[in-house]
């Protein structure tokens, strides 16, 4: 955001039920693109998006228009100050979004933002009076009452009773091609950084891999594992999380001694590199690499198949 912007994202954990202590809650499709906070300075008329870290988004500048309507409309009768869409980019599908972003080839599809928040006069209100999800959501609707540029879409969101609702429509999703769901308190407040009143629930894939590669840590993990590089169909790919401590530990001392098993020509000897191991990802990526993989646990009944010369 801008140097003097004090808004921090808002995050959603990861869905248990125990974490609902109120009935209904919303459900939305969540949306298979990049986190994207618009960042509208109404009385220079300047619009600016960001992802959730901050990084300025450039090559985007179709949305622009949109979003100054909107949040001009969200700011009337007033007019001034600072206002946050909150949203979700796309420009195609995942990859494709990923390489526009990044000015490797212009977008495949019309970049458009998929809006599911908005907080009005940023710098002069705390979160809490910018009122609750409910309200929040209300003031977005009526935005959109008088239509709106393609380019913009309100997330879809509907109330759900029991579990049995929220599994519903979470399949229901799923089978439309969204990514999974987002579900909400509609009566909790705006907070920065992860927070329970905003729950995800997406698939998962699990792959067994070969190990090939390590890597060491750095910071607290210097010294220890940083991650396993695996080999997923002839892609080497690199798996950083879903270890503890003790696996970081445990794991980096077999990688070192099974490089001196290597140099000696006793490759048989390794424990850990040649191994199997179970890995899960969101999704495969076109380039055969993996999105957000994470490490599962070793596959000591499987053995690793024959990698091409």
């Amino acid at each position: 955001m801008s140097a003097d912007s004090v808004f921090s994202v808002m995050l959603a954990d990861r869905y248990q039920a125990a974490a609902i202590t109120h009935w209904p809650v919303q459900v939305e499709p969540k949306i298979d693109g990049v986190r994207c906070l618009a960042e509208v300075d109404l009385a220079a008329g300047k619009v600016q998006l960001h992802t959730r870290n901050g990084n300025l988004i450039s090559h985007m500048e179709s949305l622009n228009h949109g979003v100054l309507e909107l949040a001009r409309r969200l700011a009337a009768p007033v007019g001034a100050g600072v206002v946050i869409i909150d949203s979700e980019l796309t420009a195609g599908n995942f990859a494709q979004t990923l390489a526009a972003l990044r000015g490797v080839a212009p977008p495949d599809k019309t970049p458009t933002l998929h809006v599911f928040d908005a907080l009005v006069d940023v710098h002069a209100c705390s979160l809490q009076e910018h009122g609750s999800y409910a309200a929040r959501r209300q003031r977005l609707q009526q935005a959109w009452a008088a239509g709106m540029p393609s380019t913009l879409q309100l997330v879809a969101s509907e109330s759900a009773h029991t579990e049995g609702e929220v599994e519903a429509i979470y399949r229901r999703q799923l089978a439309a091609g969204w990514e999974g769901v987002m579900v909400k308190n509609p009566s909790a407040f705006y907070a920065a950084g992860r927070s329970q009143a905003w729950l995800k629930i997406k698939p998962r894939e699990t792959f067994d891999v070969a190990v090939v590669g390590a890597f060491e840590g750095t910071g607290r993990q210097a010294g220890t594992l940083g991650g396993l590089i695996v080999d997923h169909q002839g892609v080497e790919v690199r798996i950083a999380s879903g270890f503890t401590s003790d696996q970081r530990d445990d794991y980096w001392y077999q990688y070192s001694r099974d490089l001196k098993w290597q140099a000696a020509g006793m490759s048989d000897a390794c424990q850990l590199l040649g191994g199997i191991v179970e890995v899960k990802c969101q999704e495969e990526l076109p380039s055969g690499s993996m999105r957000h993989p994470a490490f599962v646990c070793r596959r000591l009944d499987k053995d690793a198949p024959r990698r091409a010369a």
